[in-house]
């Protein structure tokens, strides 16, 4: 019973821990300007990529880590880093979004890409 008791605290947890939806994410990709790069619907500018496939590839998780600090993901992957060479500017950092925002944002994001 005990197990099954920590189970149920663990997963309920992240309940709390990131309590903001994909709605409140809409409104920060809104909000920090997001759509300047990726466009209104995240398929992407002249000025960022699309954002079509990131839910294949990410998870929230991983994606609110990213938002926090886009340059020390790009250090570590090829693919990324080739990616950020086909646009002129990088990805700003978003660090100073809480993590409950970042992990709204990352929600969003995925929602939307497929």
């Amino acid at each position: 019973m005990t197990a099954v008791c920590a189970l149920l605290l663990s997963t309920l947890s992240g309940c709390f821990l990131y309590p903001s939806s994909p709605a409140d994410g809409a409104s920060l990709f809104r909000r920090e300007r997001c759509i300047d790069c990726h466009g209104p619907s995240g398929l992407g500018t002249g000025n960022g990529p699309t954002l079509d496939g990131l839910a294949s590839r990410w998870t929230a998780d991983a994606l609110a880590d990213y938002i926090a600090d886009p340059e020390a993901y790009l250090a570590n992957d090829a693919r990324l880093s080739a990616l950020a060479d086909q646009y002129d500017g990088r990805m700003i950092p978003f660090g100073y979004l809480s993590e409950g925002e970042r992990h709204a944002l990352a929600s969003f994001v995925l929602s939307i890409a497929k």
